[in-house]
Formats: structure tokens, C-alpha cells, sequence
């Protein structure tokens, strides 16, 4: 889904513990090379290179990954996806989501409280195997070596030239990115969009809700006309009129 030039949205659809599910990957390209930002569910590789290759993109051109913060189905198919390519793949993260995502600390919202209350809301369809690899799946989240560090404030040198913008609350060191030249910007889980509508994430799913409204204010600053959120998709139009509202 091409968004503007050397911006597409990448549209992932798939069954997640027996709930259908669709998330919106973002790819940022020029002649030669592409940068995904964040990658999904763990084992969406396939369903990843197929809506690259719907939008004319390759994995053979794959040499950055951007992660937003450290959630799974931010990280989940990384290692899948840095494998796949033939290039060298740069992996870029916030600092303070470093440890997190490369296996030093336990992700934050995997605990076991968590992982319990989620097994008991799997639907009754899904099988005792299925159960099975799901909850280890869940124990056992992928590992992922960063690259780069970033701060806030950074210009990556990527295609698009995307600007960092700590965005934290979601989790600590969720991070946005802003890109200038078409005004769009990829909020990550700092935002979620339903029906054209932009909202904030529920209170339980953020570290520090007062944080995350907070980052809202700073988003402001940037004016975008259109906003990327990994859940609901693009959002345009009266955006800024929208960030005030949330606030």
C-alpha cells in the first residue's frame, strides 16, 4: 500500500492464538535499499515478504529494521527477516529497550500473570498443541542483537531520513518516527487508530499511562498530516485537530 514516495504500509493479516488479527508494518525504501519498521508476530516471515513484494519491494533489498519498543509483535520476526536477506541488516532500537529486546531483562509484559490470563482467554477451538506452542512461544520470546542505540532526536540515515521522536508510556523506550518530506508519522502502539479515528492505548496496556499522554503533547509539535499506527493503520486528514482532542 504505497503511502508516498519511498513510504509504503504494509498490511499483515493472520490468525494470533485464534483471533484474527491485522497489523500494519511500515517500509521506507529508495533505489537500493529498504528499512521495515517493526516485524510483526513471531513465524510472519512469509506473510511479511509476500506484502513487500505486493508493493514491488524485495527482502533481497532489506538492510535496516527499525523497532519501535520491545512488545513481540514488534520483534517477532527480526531474526527471520535478517536472516532472509543477503545483505547486512542494521538493527536500531531506543536504548533503554536494548536489554529488553536482546534477552538481558524479561520483556515487561510478559510476566506470568500475564502469560496465565492470556492462555485462559485462548478461544475453545484452539487445540491442546496449539495451547502448547503458543505458551511457549510466550515463554521463550525471540532474542534480538541491536545494532544501534538510539536517542531521541536522532536523524537515521535511512531512506526517507526519518527523524526519532521518544514517544515513552507504551513502554519506557517506545520511540516514533517522523518523516519530513511527506509530513507522515509512524506512531508505533503510541497511538492506535479505529475507523479513522485516533485514540490512545488502553490504560493496561501502557507502562505509564500519564507518560503516554504526555508523548501525545510532544507529537503535537510536529504537526503530521498522516499518522501511521501499527494498530488501526493510516490515519489523514485532520490529524492535529484529532492529537488535541486525545489531550
Amino acid at each position: 500500500m504505497l503511502l508516498s514516495a519511498g513510504l509504503c504500509v504494509l498490511p499483515i493479516s493472520a490468525s494470533i492464538a485464534g483471533r484474527s488479527q491485522t497489523i500494519f508494518l511500515t517500509a521506507s525504501f529508495d533505489d537500493k535499499r529498504v528499512t521495515l519498521i517493526d516485524t510483526g508476530h513471531p513465524g510472519q516471515l512469509e506473510l511479511i515478504v509476500a506484502a513487500m513484494q505486493n508493493d514491488g519491494l524485495s527482502i533481497d533489498e532489506l538492510t535496516a529494521i527499525v523497532l519501535t519498543h520491545q512488545d513481540i509483535d514488534h520483534i517477532g520476526s527480526a531474526n527471520a527477516l535478517r536472516d532472509s536477506s543477503p545483505q547486512s541488516v542494521t538493527v536500531y532500537a531506543h536504548r533503554t529497550e536494548v536489554p529488553f529486546i536482546d534477552g538481558r531483562r524479561r520483556l515487561l509484559k510478559l510476566t506470568d500473570e500475564a502469560i496465565e490470563h492470556a492462555l485462559l482467554r485462548l478461544p475453545a477451538e484452539v487445540l491442546t498443541e496449539r495451547r502448547a506452542a503458543i505458551e511457549y512461544a510466550l515463554r521463550n520470546p525471540p532474542r534480538v542483537h541491536v545494532d544501534v542505540p538510539l536517542e531521541d532526536g536522532q536523524r537515521l540515515p535511512l531512506p526517507g531520513n526519518p527523524l526519532v521522536i521518544c514517544t515513552p508510556g507504551h513502554t519506557p523506550g517506545h520511540i516514533s518516527l517522523f518523516f519530513e518530506r511527506s509530513s507522515t508519522l509512524v506512531a508505533g502502539d503510541c497511538l492506535v487508530a479505529n475507523d479513522q479515528k485516533l485514540m490512545l492505548p488502553g490504560e493496561d496496556l501502557c507502562a505509564d499511562y500519564t507518560q503516554a499522554r504526555e508523548s501525545v503533547k510532544r507529537l503535537k509539535q510536529f504537526k503530521p498530516d498522516t499518522v501511521i499506527c501499527y494498530h488501526g493503520g493510516i490515519v489523514s486528514g485532520d490529524v492535529l485537530l484529532q492529537l488535541e482532542g486525545l489531550l
